[in-house]
């Protein structure tokens, strides 16, 4: 419905909101449009003063990822799941903090022996956001229907401005030709 519709709503707008450099090249490319970037915000003060607690030997690495699990991402969360999994000499585990109700995950396939799901509210997030050792910024490899690789090659999603400001390191683990890719290497942000 959405492909049907569109050209026809984009046309009655002058200037059109989107999210990030890549979207706005494709409604440029697609309709001619002109468009605005709205950054993604974040509020510092939520993520400053924070004292890392100290390093005690621990033998589990955090890798966390919050936020919604869309079909943009199931897929490469998956793909963690069993990393995390069926190699436990990594002594890993992979923490989904989503919306999404951990018995939802499940059914998802997010589950398992090194797999923690929770729901959490901002704050809670935030916290987890600073301790974590590794974030986790996914984006399928495999997409059924234009839509969805339009999606994952323009995705540029709220939590990363999140992710930058917690300080820790970031693995994204999403096809080359992702927003997220890209930008990791061209900024250095993280580990692609």
């Amino acid at each position: 419905v959405g492909r049907i519709i569109e050209p026809f709503l984009l046309r009655a707008v002058d200037t059109a909101l989107v999210t990030g450099g890549p979207t706005q090249d494709y409604y440029q490319e697609r309709y001619g449009l002109k468009t605005t970037v709205l950054l993604h915000s974040v509020d510092l003060n939520k993520y400053t003063g924070f004292q890392q607690p100290a390093r005690q030997e621990k033998k589990v690495t955090d890798i966390l990822f919050t936020g919604s699990v869309t079909l943009a991402q199931r897929g490469a969360i998956l793909d963690m799941v069993r990393v995390v999994n069926e190699f436990p000499e990594l002594d890993a585990r992979l923490i989904v903090v989503s919306i999404e109700s951990p018995h939802s995950l499940e059914e998802m396939g997010i589950a398992g022996p090194r797999v923690v799901c929770r729901q959490a509210d901002r704050e809670y997030i935030r916290v987890l956001q600073r301790s974590s050792d590794i974030h986790f910024l996914p984006l399928a490899f495999e997409c059924h229907g234009m839509n969805h690789r339009i999606i994952v090659r323009t995705a540029s999603p709220s939590k990363l401005p999140e992710y930058l400001a917690a300080g820790r390191p970031i693995l994204v683990y999403a096809p080359p030709d992702s927003y997220y890719a890209r930008y990791a290497r061209e900024e250095g942000f993280g580990l692609v």
